[in-house]
């Protein structure tokens, strides 16, 4: 039986979350903060970029951050409009940020007004986007021309995996009394 795409890319994703976390050092230039920056990716020939034109990587970075920012906006505005999904969905957010702090640029979340929303369809559609960014990620690290950047975003879709994995796919029950204001 042949191998699929979606197999090949999770085994690849996998492997490079291995070789990541069983590696002693990095070859990787970082920043002071040990983010990688699209200028330091080089190029494919390890020469750095330097002042060259902005290289394909950059474009990636781009590409994952602005992705990455999508998600976490979601998973912002699910946390307060479903009070229940709060905790829930705080690793995700969690990972999100420190995805973002590797991309050299933490998030900017806008604060989202709270609005009533039907927990489960809410969390269905959270769970549906973090899969879109799950296979994005895998995908950005399949066109990367730096080694660093394609293990950086592999290592990230592998991560946002695991949380998928854990995430529940109905909303916990809200509290007794939640929602309801001195009412006697």
């Amino acid at each position: 039986m042949p191998a699929s795409r979606r197999g090949l890319l999770l085994g690849g994703a996998g492997l490079s979350l291995l070789l990541v976390g069983c590696s002693a050092g990095s070859d990787a230039p970082a920043s002071r903060e040990g983010a990688l920056s699209p200028a330091t990716t080089g190029t494919p020939d390890g020469a750095p970029n330097g002042a060259q034109e902005p290289t394909d990587d950059a474009d990636l970075v781009g590409t994952a951050r602005e992705a990455l920012a999508a998600a976490a906006t979601l998973v912002t505005v699910a946390q307060r409009s479903v009070p229940s999904l709060r905790g829930v969905l705080a690793p995700l957010l969690a990972l999100h940020e420190a995805h973002a702090e590797a991309l050299g640029q933490p998030l900017d979340l806008p604060r989202a007004t709270r609005r009533a929303a039907p927990a489960d369809p809410l969390l269905a559609l959270v769970r549906d986007r973090e899969e879109q960014l799950r296979i994005r990620l895998a995908d950005l690290s399949v066109a990367a021309d730096s080694g660093a950047l394609a293990r950086l975003l592999a290592s990230m879709s592998a991560g946002l995996a695991q949380r998928l994995a854990v995430l529940p796919t109905t909303a916990p029950a809200a509290a007794p009394g939640a929602g309801r204001r001195g009412r006697s």
